[in-house]
């Protein structure tokens, strides 16, 4: 169980920082 939740908090953090790389760029390019 703690092997899946950890592969579970990795995940949705690499999600996260897709995200959040995503909203950087698009705020790059408004600029």
């Amino acid at each position: 169980m703690v092997e899946i939740w950890s592969y579970h908090t990795l995940f949705w953090l690499a999600i996260g920082m897709l995200g959040i790389a995503m909203i950087c760029l698009l705020f790059i390019k408004d600029i």
